[in-house]
C-alpha cells in the first residue's frame, strides 16, 4: 500500500492592512495545497455603541489589553488582509463579539458577508460572550446601559450563511457544523457555548460529532476540530474556566479517531499544547498584541510553506491615536499599559525602593509582552535578571510571581509555528 503523507502547517501572522476569494474547482484543491486562515476573540464592538468616552476607556483599561475601542479598525486591517490572501477557507473561533450585543453581532456579520461574497467561504463558532451574555452594554460618558442580547437561534439568524448554509452536517443540539473543505479535509466546528451548557459540548452533540468523525474515516478524509474553549491546557494557572469542562473526555475522543490538530482560543495567548500526538493551538486574540491570526497549509504531496508578516498601518482617528501610528505599536503601547497598571497594583504592599519597584514591574510587562506572542526568553536570560531575584526575594507569594514561573516553563520555545506529518493511510 502506497504511504499518504498530509503535512500540516500553521504560522501566526499579525494583521495587515490589505480580489478576489479562494472559488479553485475541486479538482485543482485536491491537487493544490488548502490554505485556511484561523482568527480569534475579536470582541468587536460596534462603534454605535460607545462614545470612547471615560467611562468605557475606564472600563476597557481595567481589562486584559485588548484594544476594544479599536476593534472595527482592527477587523478592518485583517478582512482586508484575508482578501489578499485569498485562502480557501476563514474560520472564526469564538467571541465575535465584545460582550454579545446584537448590534455588534449584526455589523461585524455585514462585514463578513462582504469578504464571503468575494469566493472566500467564512465559517464562524460563538464564543462564552457571544451568545445571551448578561453584561452587553452601551456607554455614553459615565453611563452604562444594558443593550439588547442574541439567543442562539438570534445567532443562527444573523451567521446564517458563514459556514451553517454549506455545511456538511449540522448539529441539531447545537451550532455545530461540519465543512468540507476538500474530499480530503474536513472542518469539524464545536460549539461549547449553547445557552443550556455553557463551557462544555453537550453529550448529544459529542455524539453527533464521533459519526461525523466515523463518516470522514470512511471517506478517507482527515479533520481538523475547532473548539472555543481549549482541549488542552495552555498553561497550569490558566485552566480553570478556560478549558472545556469536560476537556478529558473530548482528549479520548480525538485521539481514539486519529485527529492531531484542535484549534482553538479563549485564553487570548498565544500558545500551543501538545499529548499523545494531539496539538491543541490556541491562537492569540486578534484584539490583544501583537494581534496574531494563524495561517493553516495543508499540502498533498509533502512540502511545506510558512509565511510571517509584520502588522500593517492605519491612520487612527480617534484622539489618543498619533496619526500614523501603526496597529502593532499602538496595540503594544496599551497591552503593556495595562500590564503597569496592574503591577502598580500587585507590588503596592511591597516594601520596595522605586528603584526595585521599576525592574520588578518591567521584568513583569516584558514577560508578559513575550508570552502572549507566543515568544518566551530563555530561562537563563530571565533567571539572570535583578527584577527576577527580586520577584522570588520579594515578590515570591503573590499570584504574578507564580504566573511568571509557569511563563518560563516554555522558555525559549515558539509558539507561532507547528508542523505536523500525518500518515492518512486507512
Amino acid at each position: 500500500m502506497i504511504k499518504k503523507t498530509h503535512i500540516v502547517f500553521l504560522s501566526f501572522l499579525c494583521a495587515a492592512l490589505g480580489g478576489c476569494g479562494s472559488s479553485r474547482p475541486l479538482a485543482e484543491k485536491e491537487t493544490s495545497p488548502l490554505t485556511v486562515v484561523t482568527a480569534t476573540d475579536l470582541h468587536y464592538l460596534s462603534p454605535e455603541l460607545t462614545d470612547y468616552g471615560t467611562g468605557f476607556m475606564r472600563m476597557v483599561g481595567n481589562g486584559d489589553g485588548k484594544l476594544t475601542q479599536y476593534a472595527p479598525e482592527i477587523t478592518d486591517a485583517f478582512l482586508e488582509e484575508v482578501e489578499k490572501l485569498q485562502p480557501d477557507a476563514l474560520i472564526l473561533s469564538g467571541d465575535l463579539s465584545f460582550n454579545g450585543e446584537k448590534t455588534s453581532h449584526e455589523e461585524l456579520a455585514g462585514k463578513l458577508f462582504k469578504l464571503q461574497e468575494q469566493g472566500i467561504p467564512v465559517l464562524v463558532l460563538p464564543g462564552n460572550h457571544d451568545i445571551l451574555y448578561p453584561f452587553a452594554a452601551q456607554f455614553e460618558a459615565e453611563t452604562v446601559t444594558r443593550t439588547e442580547r442574541v439567543s442562539g437561534e438570534e445567532f443562527r439568524d444573523i451567521y446564517g450563511s458563514l459556514g451553517y448554509q454549506d455545511a456538511a452536517g449540522k448539529d441539531e443540539e447545537s451550532l455545530s457544523f461540519l465543512y468540507e473543505l476538500s474530499e480530503r479535509v474536513w472542518l469539524l466546528l464545536l460549539d461549547a457555548n449553547t445557552e443550556d451548557a455553557p463551557g462544555r459540548i453537550k453529550d448529544s452533540t459529542m455524539q453527533w460529532a464521533e459519526r461525523q468523525m466515523k463518516r470522514a474515516e470512511e471517506a478517507g478524509a482527515s479533520i481538523i476540530t475547532v473548539t472555543h474553549q481549549n482541549v488542552l491546557a495552555q498553561n497550569r494557572l490558566l485552566s480553570q474556566g478556560f478549558l472545556l469542562d469536560h476537556h478529558e473526555e473530548m482528549e479520548q475522543l480525538l485521539k481514539a479517531h486519529g485527529i492531531a490538530l484542535n484549534l482553538s482560543g479563549h485564553v487570548h495567548i498565544q500558545h500551543i499544547a501538545e499529548s499523545g500526538g494531539l496539538y491543541d493551538i490556541a491562537t492569540g486574540s486578534l484584539t490583544v498584541a501583537p494581534n496574531r491570526y494563524g495561517v493553516l497549509t495543508v499540502d498533498p504531496d509533502g512540502s511545506t510553506r510558512m509565511k510571517r508578516r509584520v502588522c500593517g498601518r492605519w491612520d487612527g482617528e480617534k484622539a489618543e491615536s498619533p496619526v500614523n501610528m501603526g496597529i502593532l505599536k499602538l496595540s503594544q503601547a496599551y497591552f503593556d499599559a495595562c500590564t503597569r497598571k496592574k503591577m502598580k497594583k500587585e507590588l503596592e504592599a511591597l516594601s520596595l525602593s522605586e528603584e526595585e519597584r521599576a525592574q520588578m514591574t518591567e521584568l513583569a510587562v516584558e514577560m508578559n509582552r513575550n508570552y502572549f506572542a507566543g515568544m518566551t526568553k530563555p530561562e537563563k536570560e530571565v533567571k539572570d535578571t535583578e527584577g527576577w531575584k527580586l520577584w522570588k526575594e520579594k515578590g515570591a507569594e503573590l499570584f504574578f510571581e507564580k504566573y511568571m514561573d509557569s511563563m518560563l516553563e516554555d522558555a525559549g520555545c515558539d509558539e507561532n509555528k507547528l508542523k505536523i506529518v500525518r500518515d492518512l493511510r486507512p
